[in-house]
């Protein structure tokens, strides 16, 4: 599997010169084999997806905060009437994953609704935790993270790979963490959620997001063999990930580092 990240911010986009290492784009991440295609999010960083060749385009969606589906409404493939695109997303706060989606994509905030695109779209509840879902030779799984209005953890597997991503989640819940450390066992790649140091996260317990200390801890009880930060504080330029980096790979090792935007992790 190849994983590729098109957007890597937390909570809103950043521009200039202090941020062009990491980058600024919000949440949006492509896994590819050499036959299909899965994205997760839609946040800013889905125009930098590049072009793809297949008609039936899944995207898994981790929830519907602004920053994780605002670029979908910028996204090629809804321009093609030949694409099929099919959205994945789980109920929440008692709305349907398309009332989620058309609180942004409608009149006053959008001149169009999902439904007006040319693609084919099909918006589809998650059941999360309950099914399997399959996309050629890919099988995604699901779980709750612990976030305000909730989020979903996924992992997905292809010939015998397995990558988990936790875009979202407070570490705080330690019942949910123990589980979430047995759902991504031996995973061959987490993108984990640091969105802020330690101290930072004394000020902003309950807004959840998590730390680089407790991702490690998560990576050490689940065994997996690398761990990649994601959602990067937009209070954070690329000098202060960089020493967060060079300072966390002296003490635990070089199979972590902090994700950018462009990267491309084979596995």
């Amino acid at each position: 599997m190849k994983l590729t990240i098109c957007g890597i911010r937390g909570s809103y986009p950043v521009f200039g010169k202090e941020y062009e290492k990491y980058g600024g784009s919000t949440s949006c991440y492509l896994i590819e084999t050499s036959t299909q295609a899965v994205i997760v999010d839609a946040g800013t960083g889905i125009i930098n997806v590049p072009e793809m060749k297949q008609q039936n385009i899944p995207i898994l969606m981790t929830h519907s905060h602004v920053d994780h589906l605002i670029g979908l409404m910028a996204f090629n493939g809804l321009k093609d009437a030949h694409r099929n695109i099919d959205i994945y997303l789980a109920k929440r706060d008692g709305l349907s994953p398309k009332k989620q989606i058309e609180r942004l994509i409608s009149n006053p905030l959008w001149p169009c609704k999902i439904d007006d695109y040319p693609a084919k779209v099909s918006i589809k509840e998650l059941k999360v935790a309950e099914e399997k879902i399959e996309f050629g030779d890919i099988k995604v799984f699901s779980m709750d993270a612990n976030h305000p209005g909730g989020s979903t953890i996924f992992r997905v597997e292809s010939n015998g790979k397995r990558i988990v991503i936790i875009t979202d989640h407070d570490h705080a819940d330690e019942v949910k963490t123990e589980e979430i450390a047995e759902f991504s066992k031996e995973a061959d790649l987490i993108l984990y959620d640091a969105q802020y140091t330690e101290e930072e996260y004394e000020e902003h317990r309950g807004y959840g997001h998590s730390t680089p200390e407790a991702g490690i801890r998560l990576k050490d009880k689940a065994k997996a063999k690398k761990l990649v930060f994601i959602h990067h504080s937009p209070a954070h330029n690329d000098s202060f990930i960089k020493a967060q980096e060079e300072r966390i790979r002296e003490s635990s090792g070089s199979d972590i580092s902090f994700g950018y935007e462009g990267e491309v992790i084979t596995i």
